[in-house]
């Protein structure tokens, strides 16, 4: 109803559907009630945009001339998708100022797209890759150290650069796999007052049930040593995944 309003209110004769996630686009194209709307992907004068984000539904109607191809824009320079992930992090958290000069750990980071945009970008001193894969790097930077490990094994080495300024975690394990491992540098003594957190979790779950469970227990376990964490699906989060975030309020 809302965007009907809105096509009504400007005019609107035909509309290419920008979505996400995509599977909206869909349900649009399927609704009676905008069977009066033409939907054309070349010849349009507007865009609808509809996202699903935070339990809503975000609806805006842009004209042609406002809408921007995305090979129109000069891409950063990323190694991969996830490179998104840990960007929208850092802005939406407002975290740059905090983490310059600082020390992070960055778990399963193969193929590289975090620990390059932590360094590059954020301009942090040392990033710890951590992951027995490869990394595809744009160019080799000194501040990026890739320790070809599984993460518990890469302690012991990044226990000598003293504690962290950033702990992340994109790697592909079941949730209560990924926070025992957080845990673990946390009893390590490389987590503490002030550290930023990120982790995703990937949804691992045999049915929505088991996940609305398992999903609050470690998002209440990561409270216990930050205790403003809390869930945030990223714009970049693929529909079977979603992001932890917090920061160290209490020493262990």
């Amino acid at each position: 109803q809302k965007l009907l309003t809105i096509c009504a209110e400007e005019k609107v004769t035909s509309l290419r559907a920008s979505c996400f996630p995509k599977s909206i686009e869909a349900k649009l194209f399927d609704a009676e009630m905008l069977n009066t709307l033409e939907f054309d992907p070349k010849k349009f004068s507007h865009v609808a945009h509809v996202v699903y984000f935070h339990g809503a539904y975000w609806v805006g109607v842009a004209s042609e001339s406002f809408a921007v191809a995305c090979s129109d824009i000069a891409a950063p320079a990323h190694v991969c998708k996830a490179y998104f992930k840990v960007q929208e992090i850092v802005l939406r958290c407002d975290w740059a100022s905090s983490l310059v000069g600082g020390v992070a750990a960055d778990i399963g980071a193969s193929p590289g797209g975090w620990s390059w945009y932590l360094a590059a970008v954020v301009g942090m001193a040392k990033v710890f890759a951590v992951d027995p894969g490869a990394l595809a790097l744009p160019a080799e930077m000194a501040e990026i150290v890739h320790l070809k490990k599984l993460g518990l094994d890469a302690i012991p080495e990044i226990k000598e650069h003293g504690p962290l300024s950033l702990y992340v975690c994109d790697v592909n394990m079941r949730p209560n796999e990924t926070m025992d491992m957080f845990m673990h540098f946390v009893s390590q003594g490389l987590v503490l007052d002030g550290c930023r957190v990120a982790i995703t979790m990937k949804n691992s779950c045999k049915n929505k049930k088991e996940w609305n469970i398992v999903l609050p227990a470690q998002l209440e376990r990561l409270q216990g040593v930050c205790p403003d964490a809390r869930e945030v699906h990223l714009i970049a989060n693929t529909k079977f995944e979603t992001t932890l975030i917090g920061v160290v309020r209490s020493s262990p």
